[in-house]
């Protein structure tokens, strides 16, 4: 579809479904077609966490672990982001960009 025949302001990744991440399942996080999640006895959708705690289903136990799994992999990419921030604003380099080689006030800096 391409972005000529939608109203003004609207791009192609305002359609439900067309961004990206739609097709995760939110509660496993594998792509839908991966999913082994049951269908909500309720609403007849899959990978919604709101059915778990408005429609009394319960998390099976590859779920939690898939979820578990998740939580690891969210946690150690928020910890590398804080690495990598903390590396980039080192107080012993101020000034440096990063670029090349550090100033001469290191006092790892070997001439």
């Amino acid at each position: 579809m391409a972005g000529f025949n939608l109203p003004p302001g609207c791009s192609v990744s305002d359609i439900p479904g067309n961004r990206p991440g739609d097709d995760i399942c939110q509660v496993c996080g594998l792509n839908y077609d991966d999913c082994q999640c049951p269908e909500c006895p309720v609403c007849k959708t899959h990978g919604d966490p709101a059915c778990y705690k408005d429609h009394g289903m319960q998390f099976n136990e590859w779920q939690q672990g898939r979820r578990r799994e998740m939580a690891e992999i969210q946690y150690a990419n928020e910890q590398a982001e804080k690495n990598a921030a903390d590396a980039y604003n080192d107080p012993r380099w101020p000034g440096w960009d990063g670029e090349g080689e550090p100033p001469e006030n290191d006092p790892d800096h070997h001439n």
